[in-house]
């Protein structure tokens, strides 16, 4: 997974701190630091954030797939994340 330097992308494109995403997450500054640094991973709650707040692409965030952004127009609502021991499996879009 590509999280930490795509985290890095993310938040210089969006002119945003740590502590600001992470406040933005409903998370604490650490909390977001150990997902920077791999030591933990996003939760379905910090996805859903994240790309209905910032149209942030989850195939791009997760797995360097595609643009980092998603054309407002063509966004379609996440709606499950799979998760398996904290890790992502599977991401759903609405049709």
């Amino acid at each position: 997974m590509e999280e930490n330097k795509n985290l890095q992308k993310l938040l210089s494109e969006l002119n945003l701190s740590q502590s600001e995403m992470a406040e933005i997450l409903g998370i604490s500054r650490q909390q977001f630091n150990n997902i920077i640094n791999s030591r933990s991973t996003f939760t379905q709650k910090n996805l859903e954030i994240l790309h209905d707040k910032f149209n942030i692409n989850l195939n791009w965030l997760l797995y360097n797939e595609g643009a980092m952004l998603i054309d407002p127009k063509e966004r379609a609502e996440v709606i499950k994340i799979r998760l398996k021991k904290g890790q992502i499996l599977e991401i759903e879009y609405e049709e």
